[in-house]
């Protein structure tokens, strides 16, 4: 019975986790409180509401520093940024089809054997 339980609780656990994993990795729609900097202007689309809104903000040379930071987070060092604009700014970014998903990167290879505390590639007491 405990066991059994277990096993219950364990899968309702994964299930829960998995679809919440899931939902992390959707884009979803764009709008200034979620999407960053540098999102908006890698995008074309995105970076053409961007310029018509905030075209101060991408003719300062330190808006290289602040790519990932949304627009709110940065609003206390920029005074020009005010609720009615981002306001007015999300309205036109409701029109864009939803932030694409960015694949997780790969990761890097490892050996498929285990070395047991030396590794043969990496020391030099067996190389000629």
């Amino acid at each position: 019975m405990k066991i059994s339980h277990f096993v219950a609780v364990s899968l309702v656990a994964g299930l829960l986790c998995g679809s919440a994993v899931i939902a992390q990795t959707s884009g979803g729609p764009w709008n200034t409180e979620t999407a960053t900097i540098g999102e908006m202007t890698d995008n074309a689309a995105a970076k053409a509401i961007f310029q018509k809104h905030f075209p101060e903000i991408l003719a300062n040379p330190q808006s290289a520093q602040a790519r990932d930071f949304t627009l709110p987070e940065i609003r206390q060092f920029v005074p020009s940024i005010t609720r009615a604009k981002l306001t007015a700014m999300d309205a036109d970014l409701r029109a864009l089809p939803p932030r694409p998903i960015v694949a997780a990167p790969e990761p890097p290879p490892v050996n498929e054997w285990l070395t047991w505390g030396y590794d043969p590639e990496r020391s030099g007491w067996n190389r000629a």
